[in-house]
């Protein structure tokens, strides 16, 4: 499937070995069974007020230990996989082939640094560029699609439940009366932008609720009764390497510029 470019469709597996003790997968376990287990606790995770002590790093009174809308956008990378045979740490890819696959769409699961039980790796889809052709990494990994569709979801269940009886109209509002304007459906959407930071999805902060009002349209057409959407949606995403360059000092007491 390696030409596929697709945001929904999700590959994934371990290592080929063929030594003279060992000939097969590095995980002595079919592939999708552990992919199967791995999407299984993507399900739970989403799952409002499900246990998750045991299928997250997260201390015990982190909000993270608690399934729920906010978990779309926490990492599945070193998600534990204790259903999982464990690999040996030599039969696995080398990470230039982890590099290479992550690159062309290909999702992997390995033994943790002790070897003690098996973790997820970067979890991707098969999108690699836009329609142009472009690389594009919009809907490369399976968070960013997670958290972009609990997003919509949010969006459009919070319009629905507000504007679900409304008036439509380009003047002011009559007091008393279901009525709305572009304004007052921008207010909203800022509204619920700011909730949806609350839950970790989004960008906090006033500078990035400047930018999504600013950058937000609301055109309304009174013929077809229509309010037409578009806007940016600055999503929070997944911290993925620290790069850190140390330098040898043998001086103390002296701040560098």
């Amino acid at each position: 499937m390696v030409g596929e470019n697709s945001q929904v469709l999700v590959q994934g597996g371990n290592n080929r070995i063929a030594s003279a003790t060992h000939k097969g997968p590095a995980i002595l376990q079919p592939a999708d069974w552990t992919m199967a287990d791995l999407m299984g606790v993507r399900a739970k995770r989403l799952t409002p007020n499900a246990p998750l002590s045991a299928n997250v790093l997260a201390t015990a009174d982190s909000l993270d230990a608690i399934g729920g809308p906010s978990l779309a956008s926490l990492p599945l990378f070193n998600t534990p996989l204790p259903n999982a045979t464990i690999a040996q740490a030599g039969d696995q890819y080398s990470e230039l082939e982890q590099l290479q696959l992550q690159k062309s769409g290909f999702s992997m699961f390995g033994s943790n640094i002790v070897s003690t039980g098996m973790v997820a790796g970067e979890i991707t889809t098969c999108w690699k560029t836009d329609a142009a052709g472009n690389d594009s990494a919009s809907f490369h990994f399976l968070e960013y699609v997670d958290t972009g569709s609990v997003c919509r979801e949010v969006f459009w269940r919070s319009l629905r439940a507000t504007f679900a009886q409304s008036r439509l109209t380009t003047g002011n509002l009559i007091p008393g009366r279901s009525i709305v304007n572009a304004a007052l459906i921008k207010a909203e959407l800022l509204r619920i932008y700011r909730n949806l930071a609350d839950l970790a999805l989004v960008v906090a902060g006033s500078e990035a609720e400047d930018y999504f009002s600013a950058n937000t349209r609301v055109l309304i057409d009174m013929a077809q009764g229509r309010a037409s959407l578009t806007g940016p949606l600055p999503i929070v995403t997944q911290l993925r390497s620290i790069d850190y360059m140390l330098q040898f000092n043998f001086t103390v007491g002296t701040r560098e510029a």
